[in-house]
């Protein structure tokens, strides 16, 4: 960025001519830590050349100037760079041992013979028992075997599903944890909104345009002067404006007693001075400025 010496309008790096004022006059200003410098293309600060733009890092969009990307390290032109794979966030389930299902039928089958069958035949064999009490024992025998063959199968499927709930349940949780949606944020309902105070925007105020400066011009001045003599330059420009001049020549020195002064209400004002006698002969320079611009001639000693 260029700032103009005259009225400090901000231009693009490549102007020639102030925007505002028209003045060819400039100074950098460095686009990265904002410092301002006249000599140099580079910022005497942070090192970065003059007019140098920001670079966006094409992985993370973070903003730079230097050579390589400051948060994650990415430097232009090299494709061989490691790309961060995304952690994984799904945990398997640890296998939970599956204990053996119980033969059940097997033990059933075991009672059978071992209890209300061998009881069943001993009781009918026998004739001198009382029908009413004998067949009363294997109804009985039967009903106790029928309850201990429920509560058995019974267990063993409780057993069963508690082995197995564990698992399930870890599988649930990571698959929950997964597949959950990120929360939302619940929208202010009407009640909030009508206790929340709304302000009112702030206007900013609207910035005055800007007059283009009054340009300097030469009505009056010394084109051709012998050493020795004494030379002016009058000049018009904006009205009750400071102008200071400079009068170089070409030795390097310049005329000494050429104080500012304030142009009149039509803009115009004089200054005079001496042109030594060991002046080199040849053209010389003569500068005005003020009123956010300046103007510049020579003038040949002879």
């Amino acid at each position: 960025m260029k700032i103009c010496e005259f009225c400090g309008t901000a231009n693009n790096d490549d102007a020639v001519k102030c925007s505002s004022c028209g003045s060819n006059s400039f100074k950098h200003k460095c686009n990265n830590c904002g410092t301002e410098f006249n000599e140099g293309n580079f910022c005497p600060k942070c090192g970065i050349k003059a007019g140098q733009e920001e670079r966006a890092c094409p992985r993370c969009n973070t903003k730079y100037f230097s050579a390589a990307c400051p948060t994650c390290g990415y430097i232009p032109g090299n494709d061989n760079q490691n790309q961060t794979s995304p952690p994984t966030n799904a945990a398997a389930a640890p296998a939970q041992p599956t204990q053996p299902k119980r033969k059940t039928w097997l033990w059933v089958l075991g009672w059978i013979f071992i209890f209300p069958l061998p009881l069943t035949l001993i009781l009918i064999k026998k004739p001198n028992m009382n029908k009413g009490l004998k067949y009363g024992i294997i109804i009985a025998a039967w009903v106790v075997y029928i309850l201990i063959g429920i509560g058995a199968s019974a267990s063993d499927k409780k057993d069963t599903t508690s082995s197995s709930a564990p698992a399930a349940t870890t599988a649930v949780v990571a698959t929950e944890k997964e597949t959950k949606p990120p929360t939302e944020t619940k929208a202010p309902t009407e009640a909030a909104k009508a206790k929340a105070p709304t302000v009112a925007p702030e206007e900013k105020p609207t910035k005055a345009p800007t007059e283009p400066p009054t340009p300097i011009s030469f009505t009056d001045y010394t084109t051709e002067i012998d050493a020795g003599s004494e030379a002016h330059v009058t000049i018009q420009g904006a009205p009750n404006t400071e102008y200071s001049i400079t009068v170089e020549y070409k030795s390097g020195s310049k005329a000494e007693g050429l104080e500012p002064q304030t142009t009149d209400s039509n803009g115009n004002t004089t200054w005079t001075w001496k042109v030594g006698t060991n002046t080199t002969p040849g053209e010389h320079k003569i500068t005005v400025r003020g009123g956010g611009t300046s103007f510049s001639a020579t003038f040949v000693v002879r």
